[in-house]
């Protein structure tokens, strides 16, 4: 049928959802990427696409898509848990990369530092762990303030359907979105990196 009609939305879509619920992420994520060359202001489909390439392991570019998905709606909250995981990923993979480092890789960023007089390399990638753990704890504190919103609404409407199911779960959602604010914080403090609380 997509032979015919390569711009049937909803048929890229089932295609696409078949596809990640098999775990074939690739293909997937090809369908969704067909999906955003004809609406690529749709939130849904940059949010799935996000998800997909974190999947796919590719955590910068499933980060940046997030983040467009946060510019165009600031409380998107599966956009920032993407976010917040695709960076604790980034993260992780970065802290386990330096504490891993062998004298050999020590002594040749020390040589290729001595080449690049202007240190721009370990300098660019400094900053860029900077701007990621800015992101990182904004995306955290802004989905802290979604869900202690929301916690608050519902108890001013106590009868709410699932109240007490909702408010069991978004206190489970604060505290691990503390959990990763203290992730976030640690990391910036084994970097130097000064970041607001």
């Amino acid at each position: 049928h997509l032979d015919e009609m390569a711009t049937d939305a909803e048929a890229w879509q089932e295609l696409g959802t078949i596809y990640a619920s098999e775990g074939r992420l690739a293909q997937a994520a090809f369908c969704f990427e067909e999906l955003l060359v004809h609406d690529p202001l749709n939130t849904l489909f940059l949010c799935v696409y996000a998800e997909l390439q974190f999947g796919l392991g590719r955590f910068r570019l499933s980060r940046q898509y997030a983040a467009h998905v946060v510019s165009l709606q600031p409380q998107n909250s599966r956009a920032l848990w993407t976010l917040i995981l695709t960076s604790r990923n980034s993260l992780e993979n970065a802290c386990a990369d330096r504490k891993g480092a062998t004298r050999e890789r020590v002594k040749k960023a020390d040589r290729d530092r001595a080449l690049n007089r202007n240190g721009t390399g370990a300098a660019a990638a400094e900053d860029e762990l900077k701007t990621l753990l800015h992101l990182s704890l904004g995306a955290v504190r802004r989905l802290a303030g979604i869900y202690e919103k929301a916690l608050a609404k519902g108890e001013e409407n106590d009868d709410t359907p699932g109240g007490p199911l909702d408010s069991a779960f978004g206190a489970a959602a604060l505290r691990r979105l503390a959990a990763h604010r203290v992730f976030f914080l640690s990391r910036a403090k084994e970097v130097n990196a000064k970041v607001g609380k």
